[in-house]
């Protein structure tokens, strides 16, 4: 255990980047607001003017995706090949983006029915796992994107003239 601890101490202190994880973290919650916006008018145009259960799907949806799409951008960012600066990376993608949201557009409060906090809860912790697994495959796309590709070498007889 105190390999692995020592291991995420190790990767945290040698690829770290706080303008990577507010680059993912503001990339996120642009995602987050775009798609709470496309619920909501989708909510307002089926014509009861009563956004219920099928918003609090969709929040949790939009936020998992919003997320996802954070984490992925920091680890992308990041500029690391190590898919462990990822998951970390997700992981404070994520605590920045959910403190970002409940600041910015508020929490849900006592006088909200039952099922609309659990939905909360649930959003928060399902993009939790969200921002780990965009943290990694932004890691691992970062790690593509700076392959070299293949050059191309000028042949002789390709010449003109």
């Amino acid at each position: 255990m105190a390999r692995v601890l020592d291991e995420v101490a190790s990767s945290a202190a040698r690829a770290w980047s706080w303008s990577a994880v507010l680059k993912g973290s503001f990339a996120g919650l642009a995602v987050y607001v775009v798609l709470r916006y496309l619920g909501a008018a989708f909510g307002a145009s089926t014509g009861d003017g009563v956004l219920a259960e099928g918003f609090a799907v969709w929040t949790v949806a939009a936020q998992v995706a919003a997320i996802f799409v954070g984490g992925m951008v920091t680890g992308f960012v990041l500029g690391s090949f190590r898919p462990l600066d990822g998951a970390l990376a997700g992981t404070f993608t994520w605590a920045v983006a959910i403190v970002l949201m409940t600041a910015l557009l508020g929490s849900p409060g006592l006088q909200v029915a039952e099922p609309a906090l659990w939905g909360a809860f649930a959003g928060a912790v399902l993009s939790l796992s969200a921002g780990i697994a965009g943290g990694i495959l932004g890691v691992q796309r970062s790690r593509t994107a700076m392959r070299p590709g293949p050059t191309s070498i000028p042949n002789s007889s390709d010449r003109f003239g």
